[in-house]
């Protein structure tokens, strides 16, 4: 698929506003204290990745026919994010669990098997909670299981509107009989089938693009390199916020330099790091076998 710059803005903008939510943790204080502000930007920022993940799956992947289409499929993308989230979710039980940096998690042998399953948000919350962040994978690869019911080759958009409508009511009613699928699955569904029928409609939103057409020698490069790095970003920025905190904390930095040394520091050391691990891992995964 070529690059479609509005949905690298996007994703550019949904990592930006996670980071900036995130970071309210690790400042010397906190920007915004309205607890249901933090709630909506936090909302708004996964809700862009919702929407991207969704349309680009669509766009990729328009038609799925016989079960070795499907089974490329899932390799396909199981190859592209399960690697790095199982690297993520290490360094997030060395950083949270072993260190008892902040936020500690406290998982058992199980709840760490979930996990690496990508079944804490299946088993949420009746079995466990789902670890800060990294819940969005077990979101993801569950959309993933169900996609191929929502591509071009399984009738028109209506009926495949009214498909997602009925796994929606039934998982909603497995959730409140069992009490297991985590309550964000239902807030963040229907925006990734939002994404899936935008694209199957070649919706292209050309007015997200246009503030940013006539910046193309630095804006757009930008964007693009945002939108390339935001999964490696959204995986580890927590685990390298409470490392680097302990390192600016240390140094004895309090106050405006605290903030300063995270915003211009640590976060542009963040997109760099991410985006050449991003493209290190893509060159390893793309070479003939």
């Amino acid at each position: 698929m070529e690059r479609l710059l509005f949905l690298d803005i996007i994703k550019a903008f949904g990592i930006l506003v996670v980071i900036f939510v995130h970071m309210q943790n690790f400042l010397a204080a906190i920007v915004i204290p309205n607890f249901f502000l933090i709630e909506g930007l936090k909302f708004l920022g996964l809700a862009c990745f919702m929407f991207a993940s969704g349309y680009a799956i669509h766009e990729n992947n328009r038609t799925l026919e016989g079960r070795g289409e499907i089974f490329h499929f899932y390799r396909k993308r199981i190859l592209r994010i399960y690697p790095l989230y199982l690297v993520a979710l290490f360094v997030f039980f060395i950083c949270f669990q072993v260190f008892g940096l902040f936020p500690p998690v406290h998982y058992d042998i199980a709840g760490w098997i979930a996990n690496i399953l990508c079944l804490q948000v299946i088993l949420s919350p009746a079995f466990l909670e789902p670890i800060f962040t990294l819940w969005f994978i077990g979101f993801i690869i569950i959309m993933y299981a169900i996609y191929p019911l929502f591509s071009d080759n399984r009738g028109t958009i209506k009926k495949r509107i009214l498909v997602a409508a009925g796994i929606f009511i039934a998982l909603l009613i497995i959730h409140a009989a069992l009490n297991i699928i985590d309550y964000r699955f239902f807030m963040y569904y229907f925006i990734f089938i939002i994404g899936v029928v935008a694209s199957a409609g070649s919706r292209r939103f050309r007015f997200i693009e246009r503030p940013f057409r006539d910046h193309k020698k630095f804006a757009i490069p930008v964007i693009n390199a945002l939108a390339y790095a935001s999964y490696c970003i959204y995986l580890f920025h927590m685990p390298v916020f409470s490392v680097t905190n302990i390192f600016i904390t240390g140094a004895g930095l309090s106050g405006a330099y605290q903030n300063a040394a995270l915003i211009f520091l640590v976060i542009p050391a963040l997109f760099f790091m991410c985006y050449y691990i991003q493209r290190s891992y893509d060159r390893l995964i793309k070479r003939p076998e």
